[in-house]
């Protein structure tokens, strides 16, 4: 059994296991201890630039979603509205033939580019504010009427009511599209105006196939992450929506295009009842004109 003895100076420590001498450590025999004396793997040094590699790589998973404010002079809707502008521009050329295909000087590249900055204009500011201003009271009349927002309408809803000059990064692609998106809207608004919003009984309607006689009404061009088609609405006799998609390749396209602006055509076909927000509307697959 170790005996220890202790004096105010003196650490004697004797015992009976393995030898008979005795050891003593004394306050004078002790090297101060230093940050120094420690062996790399011991160190740790928490200056400034420690903590910024600390932090530095951050992946994103399922857990962990990192951001990158970015902040700009100018309203960045206002910077996607002169670059769809100056696409716009580039595409009319392209389609007439007496005019000679002039790109962008400097070209812009991306939404963010110093070369956009320079080619605003107050029309692409004033444009911006109307987007802006169409989508707040479309998001208004979401929320009165408990309309559950979609992962897009929530970003929608950040970007529209927050800093138009200071966005996340993950935000940069829906305010890309955001101009798009408004000249379709504003289309479809027009469009919802001359049929019924509501099918009667509409509930209990199931897919049919049948042939019907439909009135074209408007095409659009629609795209988003999920499709790129062309869309042709017609309705019937009871000013009930119809809708027809098809793909920009279809090498049929061109012949359907202009049976389309030649007034009403008899339709063979399966029609599926379908909602797009309060708009009720039949979609129709394996259809034939005839």
């Amino acid at each position: 059994m170790a005996n220890n003895t202790y004096s105010s100076n003196t650490i004697t420590i004797t015992g009976t296991g393995g030898g008979s001498g005795m050891n003593s450590i004394s306050p004078h025999s002790i090297s101060p201890l230093s940050i120094s004396s420690l062996s790399p793997v011991q160190t740790i040094s928490l200056d400034d630039s420690y903590l910024n590699n600390l932090f530095k790589n951050i992946n994103r998973s399922d857990y962990v979603k990192r951001y990158e404010v970015i902040e700009a002079t100018e309203d960045i809707l206002a910077l996607s509205v002169a670059w769809k502008r100056l696409r716009d521009t580039i595409s009319k050329d392209k389609l007439s033939p007496k005019v000679t295909v002039l790109t962008v000087h400097p070209p812009v590249t991306t939404l963010l580019d110093d070369n956009l900055f320079r080619k605003i204009e107050e029309p692409d500011r004033i444009r911006a504010n109307e987007i802006r201003d169409y989508f707040s009271k479309k998001i208004m009349l979401w929320t009165l009427k408990s309309v559950k927002l979609s992962a897009y309408r929530q970003d929608l809803n950040k970007f529209i009511h927050g800093d138009g000059k200071k966005v996340t990064e993950e935000l940069l692609p829906l305010i890309y599209r955001l101009p798009e998106f408004y000249e379709y809207d504003i289309q479809f608004d027009q469009f919802k105006r001359e049929v019924n919003l509501e099918i009667l009984n509409f509930g209990k309607i199931d897919s049919v196939k049948k042939i019907t006689t439909l009135t074209p009404i408007k095409s659009f061009y629609k795209t988003n992450k999920r499709v790129k088609h062309f869309e042709y609405w017609l309705k019937d006799s009871n000013d009930n929506a119809h809708l027809i998609t098809i793909e920009p390749k279809n090498p049929l396209k061109h012949i359907w295009d202009k049976i389309f602006t030649n007034g009403q055509i008899r339709i063979e076909g399966t029609y599926y009842p379908k909602k797009y927000d309060e708009l009720q509307y039949y979609q129709l697959l394996n259809w034939s004109a005839t």
